[in-house]
């Protein structure tokens, strides 16, 4: 597997003591580790997470689905940048094979290879999101108070509240909920509604 090919190079260390990159550096951490929490934990948590989870979760169907796609960024980014700075050399082999991937995430949505084919998806046609509200490195998550958060050409969208999946009618209703408590799996009022 190229990431773990990649992660053995730069001897990736999975803990870290603090998420701040200057106290990092004057901690003495490796530069690798800085870039893990500064680039690739800030794009995992922002795009797996915060964009490709729900829409994930909002499909019907996923038994054993394995893709790929545009949702890689997080990794793909932290190896790019791994190289930028000398820290990761690749042989030519991850190196050829690393910029396919990169193009694939740049130029397509979600694949799924097969024996023999590839399904391919389009990218959607809009992401909206917003900050998330103090975090270090200007994190975002799905958010429309007015309109789909994510909208593909065939009309499939998802719609999401302060990062959290709601029903098209919460948002589609043209008034926006206030007093409304949120978990990651379930929504519920818990104050009259607005």
């Amino acid at each position: 597997d190229l990431r773990a090919r990649l992660d053995r190079q730069i001897r990736l260390e999975d803990r870290f003591q603090s998420r701040e990159a200057l106290v990092m550096l004057r901690q003495g951490r490796p530069i690798a580790d800085v870039l893990a929490r500064g680039v690739r934990g800030v794009l995992r948590r922002t795009v797996r997470e915060s964009i490709a989870g729900p829409v994930m979760a909002a499909m019907p169907e996923r038994r054993a689905l394995l893709w790929f796609g545009q949702h890689d960024v997080d990794w793909l980014a932290h190896f790019d940048v791994q190289q930028q700075v000398n820290v990761l050399s690749p042989s030519t082999r991850d190196a050829e094979e690393l910029a396919l991937w990169s193009t694939l995430a740049r130029s397509s949505g979600w694949w799924w290879p097969r024996e023999g084919r590839c399904v391919i998806a389009e990218r959607p046609l809009a992401i909206r999101t917003e900050p998330v509200p103090s975090t270090e490195y200007d994190e975002v998550r799905l958010h429309s108070g007015d309109s789909p958060a994510v909208v593909y050409a065939d009309g499939w969208a998802i719609h999401s509240w302060h990062g959290f999946r709601v029903p098209e009618w919460v948002i589609e209703s043209g008034s926006a909920p206030s007093g409304v408590w949120w978990s990651n799996t379930t929504w519920s009022w818990s104050h009259a509604r607005s």
